[in-house]
């Protein structure tokens, strides 16, 4: 798999878990169930979700992106991490966005979406600011935010790991 590919997947993997910054206003949609969100709006809201992403929480998706493909090519050391994290983020992300959950069973407003998304999105930030080649299989789990009690009651697809997801 290309660093590309995993990045990808790692930001699928991300979004998935709940990791994507939002704030609140979402267009007017926060109060709207994700349920009964159109595939115009459900695009909408993804796009907005990874545009609300900081340059520093990229810098740190894209570092454990690079590590991990690094570690697994048996190349890892600071110099090859960082020109990987410098080729990323030069690289533009022509994929198109998917909220990456069963939108038909998830049963949150918007509003509770996106604060879990985000809280997971800044725990993780700063679990993983600090990773290197020696560390990256010793890292601490990263818990679900209590923003996103709700969310796994309401809206399992959005924490799972994706697999049963409908588009």
């Amino acid at each position: 798999m290309t660093i590309k590919g995993i990045s990808i997947a790692l930001g699928s993997l991300l979004l998935s878990l709940g990791l994507a910054a939002c704030d609140d206003d979402d267009n007017g949609l926060a109060s709207r169930k994700v349920s009964s969100l159109t595939p115009a709006e459900q695009q909408q809201l993804c796009q907005d979700e990874v545009d609300r992403i900081s340059d520093e929480q990229k810098q740190t998706i894209f570092k454990v992106v690079c590590t991990l493909q690094l570690v697994i090519q048996d190349q890892c050391n600071p110099s090859a991490v960082d020109a990987c994290v410098q080729e990323l983020a030069k690289t533009p992300d022509d994929e198109q966005c998917d909220l990456d959950l069963n939108v038909a069973q998830c049963d949150v407003t918007v509003k509770e979406l996106t604060a879990c998304r985000r809280d997971g999105l800044n725990a993780a930030t700063e679990a993983f600011k600090g990773i290197t080649c020696e560390n990256i299989f010793t890292l601490p789990a990263v818990p679900d935010p209590a923003s996103c009690a709700v969310v796994k009651q309401k809206c399992p697809s959005a924490l799972d790991d994706g697999e049963d997801s409908a588009e």
